[in-house]
């Protein structure tokens, strides 16, 4: 059916027999407003809860002080029998019995709602139709008249243990609603609902290499996620899930060594691979230079950079500046030179302003005040010579040009094949060339980079794809760095590690520009998916181990509660096969493999 929002959203595909706080808290979860009043149970549905927690009372108890006082019923019935005469006798077995269940019954809680009998009523005849229900002679006589929704009696204490402790809410109260999806989005108008654990499952098996998500990840339904925590510490039954998330483990770090083959990167380190970018760059920023002078020299022998430049415009800022000429020795270099080709005549030409210029641009990089004053220079005498000269002086003057616009005016390239002021040691280190590059820049410098690279012949092309290839070794790296491995092996990865690595290169857009839409996106994939296997909802996983602690006693309760020879290892027997039997199979649909 569809449900009209008072601000006139139309939800459709609402089942008939959802209730409006059903309804309410689905739609709110999915982030769309409801009205408050929405939100307030029925009395039936509030019924339904109460009744829940009752039955859950009832099993526990039974299973607990029920079971203590079956314990002292028991002596007192066999004492009793031996009073009689009838110790031995199936009139006395039967009056231990009878004692026995009585003082049972004392102890344990009973509904006091309808709802609370008939929520307990279906739990005994859901255990009695499956295989749990039917027990051995040896475990009836150790479980006794206990009331056969309680017959499981450990196992489902163990859940009402963990649900205590994590302050969980029964299904009813949740808004639960069968035959629709814990995890579905209800779609507005002229929208489907799209199931999440579908997504999340379709999205975890089309990586390169496929994660198999467990149920509790693929819904991240808080019971589900509790289960599959908890039962994960139990040294033999929890043996699968723990195997499992191992294998998730495993399976998330080869996903990366997949990418890694793929970008087709062979450097085994971050030198290697600081080596082949700066190569890459060095050999295209020589050949264009080479290419450079062999213009300027044809330009000059054809004539064309013999017309005749006004200087009156150089000297005047050589002027201007020569109070800064104490610090920037470029200055007094400039108006040296200027001297020296000029004879003191007020023009020159336009070969021997570029001699000029060239001597300029040696003294530039000495440092930041003569790089400054340098590039001011430089642009004056680009300024008295734009528009002179033969055609193949300004053939020369744009091929000039052109290098400055991506060697020295892109400073993510332009460091690359700088020295330190004063020094013959580079301006960035071997090692340091991929953080430079990548990591450090912004996305036009990667853009600079990689369009430098690519029109740099096979080697700049391989050089790319060192870069590529080294950053998909910084994400494993980083984050794996945690020291405690798992059953395998493996170093465990850090799900907060790698959502912060992905949202900084997500967040300008250079994930895509350096994968590409489609393996930028398995990589945002790799990174929900690694949010669903190693995080759980709050309060889902016990930390303290506390309710591992309580399950281990009452694993042992019923052991220990009596000396009666036999009568102990019966009743551990028993409770620990019916335990073990529920745990095995949730486990085998948690991980959604076939029965044995």
């Amino acid at each position: 059916m569809d449900v009209e929002l008072p601000d006139g959203t139309v939800v459709q595909g609402v089942p008939e027999n959802i209730t409006r706080p059903q309804l309410a808290m689905r739609l709110s979860a999915n982030g769309m407003k409801v009205p408050a009043e929405w939100m307030r149970p029925d009395k039936p549905e509030a019924d339904a809860a109460s009744g829940a927690v009752q039955a859950g009372l009832s099993m526990l108890s039974s299973a607990t002080t029920g079971l203590l006082g079956r314990a002292g019923g028991t002596i007192g019935g066999i004492a009793g029998s031996i009073a009689s005469g009838k110790f031995g006798t199936q009139e006395g077995a039967q009056l231990a019995g009878d004692i026995a269940n009585e003082t049972a019954r004392k102890f344990t809680y009973q509904p006091e709602s309808e709802a609370g009998k008939s929520a307990l009523e279906s739990i005994g005849r859901l255990f009695e139709a499956s295989k749990l229900g039917g027990l051995g002679p040896a475990e009836t006589f150790a479980l006794g008249g206990i009331a056969p929704a309680a017959r499981p009696a450990v196992p489902q204490v163990r859940a009402a243990v963990t649900r205590a402790l994590a302050k969980d809410i029964p299904d009813e109260a949740m808004g639960v609603v069968s035959g629709v999806p814990a995890n579905t989005r209800f779609g507005t108008v002229g929208g489907a609902g799209v199931a999440e654990d579908t997504l999340r499952r379709t999205q975890a098996a089309s990586l390169p290499v496929p994660v198999k998500l467990t149920k509790g990840q693929a819904t991240r339904d808080f019971a589900d996620q509790q289960f599959e925590r908890e039962t994960a510490k139990n040294p033999t039954v929890g043996e699968p899930l723990r195997q499992r998330f191992a294998e998730q483990n495993q399976q998330i770090l080869q996903n990366f060594d997949a990418w890694l083959d793929k970008t087709g990167a062979e450097a085994g380190s971050l030198r290697a691979t600081g080596e082949a970018v700066s190569k890459a760059v060095v050999e295209k920023s020589n050949k264009a230079k080479s290419e450079i002078r062999a213009a300027y020299k044809r330009a000059a022998e054809t004539g064309a950079m013999s017309e005749e430049i006004d200087l009156a415009p150089l000297r005047t800022y050589l002027e201007e500046h020569k109070p800064e000429a104490i610090n920037a020795t470029v200055l007094a270099t400039a108006e040296a030179k200027l001297d020296q080709l000029s004879g003191g005549r007020p023009t020159m030409p336009i070969g021997a302003l570029e001699e000029v210029r060239k001597a300029v641009g040696k003294v530039s990089g000495k440092d930041a005040t003569n790089a400054t004053f340098g590039a001011e220079v430089k642009n004056v005498i680009d300024g008295l010579t734009d528009g002179k000269g033969g055609e193949a002086y300004k053939q020369a003057r744009a091929m000039r040009f052109r290098y400055g616009e991506e060697f020295e005016r892109q400073g993510v390239v332009d460091k690359l094949l700088s020295k330190k002021p004063g020094t013959n040691d580079r301006a960035v280190a071997f090692e340091d060339v991929f953080d430079h590059s990548i990591l450090k820049g912004s996305l036009d410098d990667v853009r600079a980079m990689r369009k430098t690279l690519q029109t740099a012949g096979p080697e700049g092309q391989q050089a790319w794809r060192e870069l590529q290839g080294a950053t998909i070794k910084h994400l494993k790296d980083e984050i794996t760095k945690s020291v405690a491995p798992d059953i395998n092996g493996n170093q465990v990865v850090s799900p907060a590690r790698l959502n912060a690595l992905v949202t900084a290169l997500d967040k300008d857009g250079k994930l895509d520009f350096i994968f590409g839409k489609q393996g930028a996106q398995q990589i945002r994939d790799v990174n929900g998916i690694a949010k669903d296997v190693f995080t759980s909802p709050p309060g889902s996983v016990n930390h303290s181990n506390t309710t591992s602690v309580l399950v281990m006693m009452l694993d042992k309760l019923a052991g220990k509660t009596t000396g009666i020879p036999g009568l102990g290892w019966a009743t551990g027997a028993a409770a620990k096969e019916v335990q073990n039997a529920g745990l095995r199979k949730r486990v085998r649909e948690s991980l959604a493999e076939p029965p044995p």
